[in-house]
């Protein structure tokens, strides 16, 4: 064998050996995007489930806090038409000779406005914010 022939040995076995590294390069190429596309549709499925799942969680307290928000409103209301009408007693309580009435309704309408400061302060409650997803 010459020297010519040993060199041109060496350079087919060596571009034949390149040859099966960039097929090798492909195939992992291949393979590693389609590892990567099943992970991101896994990856969505369970994120979805964990959503419908805290959503399935956060109704009844959604739920909770809007009654809590309706009752609040109800006594609200209703401490509106109490002072109003400690007020009606008041002012008749006010005419001659009914020292008395005037006081219990002066006391009467002071502790409600007190009370209904104190209940309008804003609660711990987290406000309902409805999502905005396809979803029901």
């Amino acid at each position: 064998m010459t020297a010519d022939t040993a060199v041109q040995t060496a350079l087919i076995v060596l571009s034949v050996a390149v040859s099966i590294q960039t097929i090798a390069m492909i195939a992992l190429a291949i393979g590693v995007n389609r590892a990567r596309k099943q992970a991101q549709a896994e990856f969505e499925r369970r994120y979805e489930e964990l959503l419908t799942r805290l959503e399935e969680t956060a109704r009844p307290l959604r739920q909770a806090a809007d009654a809590v928000q309706q009752v609040s409103n109800r006594a609200s209301a209703a401490i509106d038409r109490v002072d109003h009408a400690v007020t009606i007693a008041g002012s008749l309580a006010a005419l001659p000779g009914n020292a008395v009435g005037v006081g219990a309704a002066t006391l009467a309408g002071a502790l409600l406005r007190r009370w209904r400061r104190r209940s309008s302060r804003p609660s711990a409650l987290p406000a309902s914010t409805p999502r905005t997803s396809g979803r029901s």
